[in-house]
């Protein structure tokens, strides 16, 4: 409609500026009803804003079959009615018709077991191998480091040296022991009588008495 001021005729304003926001909505639920299996849900939403309720109507559902019993691993001396499941040679079974000793197969014309989880194939053998051996020194505890993933690992080793030995040399009589050496010699037939151990240091000859029992 147009507007006329002294019979001039005035034009529309300019828009006004954009008012505060609103409070927000609350959308709380007021009440949840089960309705027959096959009905159609509703939902309801009552009230203004900013606080409205939500009424829901929801369908049961219908029943689901009865579960399966689990019996553990099949025994031919056991008696099992359908819907009881088993596990035979890695796979699990459950029953379809009641049976005594009648043993899974996992055939699709087997008519007392079928197959409800069926065992997977065999992995790669591991294969492991030797890496670093590494030598540690005497009295450090050994060490064993296996790295990589199955089927492809490597060992590394870690093995403390021993103690060195002790060398014992063996000669008839003390005439036989060599001059200016060090180390242990066992004589077998000593002038002192019997078996003697002598210990050298530096060609110094050190007597260690041994007496036949």
């Amino acid at each position: 409609m147009a507007l006329f001021v002294n019979g001039v005729q005035i034009g529309p304003g300019k828009p006004g500026k954009d008012g505060p926001p609103g409070p927000a909505n609350s959308l709380s639920i007021a009440a949840v009803e089960t309705l027959p299996p096959g009905s159609a849900a509703e939902a309801v939403i009552t009230g203004t804003a900013p606080s409205q309720q939500l009424s829901l109507k929801i369908p049961r559902g219908d029943v689901g079959p009865a579960g399966l019993e689990w019996r553990g691993v099949w025994n031919a001396g056991t008696a099992y009615v359908a819907d009881d499941a088993v596990s035979y040679d890695g796979t699990s079974y459950f029953c379809l018709t009641a049976n005594t000793g009648q043993q899974p197969t996992g055939l699709v014309t087997d008519s007392y077991w079928a197959v409800l989880s069926l065992h997977g194939a065999a992995g790669p053998a591991n294969v492991i191998t030797i890496g670093n051996v590494t030598t540690l020194p005497p009295g450090t505890p050994a060490t064993a480091d296996l790295t990589g993933a199955s089927p492809s690992q490597v060992l590394n080793l870690g093995i403390p040296s021993g103690e060195p030995a002790v060398i014992v040399n063996t000669v008839s009589a003390e005439t036989d022991i060599p001059t200016g050496v060090t180390g242990f010699y066992f004589v077998s037939n000593s002038e002192k009588g019997d078996s003697q151990m002598y210990l050298l240091v530096g060609g110094v000859r050190y007597w260690m008495a041994m007496v036949r029992d």
